[in-house]
């Protein structure tokens, strides 16, 4: 770490220091909060700070994480004006390692502050498709099934979510996730695009203590509210979507209907250790 107190950064020694610590992988870290033992031995009320490569990825990762956006955000474009965006590849890489579901924060501030190119040349696709509210596909990875609502409604005019043995393209299995932020935490409402219909889980439960999924007319209640978790496989990259309301993340039932397709449910009981069967592939529409 490099140091230097009471000089601008717009200053042309701190741009010609810039310019030779880069060579040396240090780089400028925009309002870096100075640790106690270098506040001390200065009087100084401003200084600008130039960090290795792992201290501030550390620092950057721990801004995601802990939700601390403004700061990321500040410091991403930092490393993209620097030419560093290797740095930004690794960041990504290592918060979906570590299932991380501030990514998708992290992705929706840095596109409300206009900085549409880093999340384009970035971000894995289902980032992108989600932070732009495109048109999905959400296919269950294990059987391979995408979600469509039922044709019929019921009683409350609601419809049944299923998983579709055949159909990966028509309007029926288009939907879009639309952010809500709560609390500093960004959640989502899936909207199915046929029928303008918001999913969400059942107040009741089965003798599993599972409950069925549905598309609804309204959307204001906590159980039309979920949560996305990236999981990395092998195979590509999967999310698992839990329900803010009950906590339960949603499944294709084991059994299927006499047209091969699978009712969708919450699954009662933690789901993290099988995200091969859990998880859920966000494709392009159609």
């Amino acid at each position: 770490m490099v140091v230097i107190y009471g000089m601008p950064v717009e200053s042309q020694g701190i741009k010609l220091l810039a310019a030779e610590l880069k060579n040396k992988l240090l780089l400028y870290c925009p309002d870096y909060e100075l640790p106690d033992y270098l506040q001390e031995p200065t009087m100084m009320d401003s200084h600008v700070a130039f960090l290795n490569k792992q201290l501030l990825m550390d620092l950057l990762f721990k801004y995601v994480s802990t939700g601390d956006y403004d700061k990321a955000v500040t410091i991403t474009k930092s490393l993209q004006d620097d030419n560093v965006g290797f740095m930004i590849e690794e960041l990504i890489d290592r918060l979906l390692r570590a299932r991380e579901p501030n990514v998708f924060a992290y992705a929706d501030k840095l596109w409300s502050a206009g900085h549409h190119d880093i999340v384009n040349d970035f971000f894995p696709s289902e980032v992108k498709l989600i932070t732009k509210q495109e048109r999905v596909k959400i296919i269950g990875r294990y059987y391979d099934q995408a979600l469509k609502l039922d044709a019929n409604v019921d009683s409350y005019n609601d419809r049944l979510a299923w998983g579709d043995s055949k159909d990966k393209t028509s309007h029926r299995v288009s939907w879009k996730l639309i952010p809500v932020w709560e609390n500093n935490k960004l959640l989502y409402k899936i909207m199915n695009t046929e029928h303008t219909m918001y999913l969400k889980l059942d107040v009741n439960v089965d003798g599993y203590g599972d409950r069925q999924a549905w598309g609804s007319n309204n959307s204001n209640e906590k159980r039309h509210l979920w949560k996305l978790t990236p999981v990395v496989l092998e195979t590509g990259n999967v999310l698992l979507i839990e329900n803010h309301e009950y906590g339960q993340s949603l499944k294709l039932d084991a059994h299927v209907d006499s047209y091969g397709d699978r009712l969708l449910w919450g699954n009662n009981g933690n789901v993290d250790g099988n995200p091969g069967y859990f998880g859920w592939v966000i494709n392009a529409w159609p």
